[in-house]
């Protein structure tokens, strides 16, 4: 296994395994995400990584398939991993760098249930692509 891309291929393997217990194959799994089966197969394998949209979906139909809270919560952070190269314990945030309204929202963060992190996943997606599409038509494209 390479050192570039062990997150991914960690991350491949786990949803793997979530998806076996979820009794979905990747041929259904790819007619889910509206993907080939080759790019999810690429994505199990390590070859390639799910957008941040598509990891929404594979949240979801696997929360559909029965997954559990604790390994679903898992495999985000092996997503973050793969999208970011680097493992979590890498990713250090000083404490200087957090301005008060983003520690606030932090700490609100962990009283939310899993339905609710969802809905603010996809409120957070529809306001970057607004914010794309603003600067997309300020910029005449």
């Amino acid at each position: 296994m390479t050192a570039n891309l062990k997150w991914r291929e960690d991350f491949g393997q786990r949803l793997k395994i979530l998806m076996l217990k979820a009794k979905i194959k990747q041929k259904d799994f790819a007619d889910l995400l509206r993907c080939s089966q080759a790019f999810v197969s690429a994505a199990i394998s390590g070859r390639s990584v799910f957008t941040a949209e598509q990891f929404a979906m594979v949240f979801d139909i696997l929360a559909n398939g029965g997954i559990e809270d604790q390994e679903l919560n898992e495999l985000q952070r092996m997503f973050i991993e793969a999208r970011a190269n680097i493992g979590f314990e890498q990713m250090i945030i000083s404490p200087q760098d957090i301005d008060p309204l983003k520690q606030l929202i932090t700490e609100d963060l962990d009283a939310l249930t899993q339905k609710q992190l969802k809905e603010l996943y996809r409120v957070i997606e529809r306001m970057k692509n607004a914010n794309i599409d603003q600067m997309a038509a300020n910029a005449g494209i």
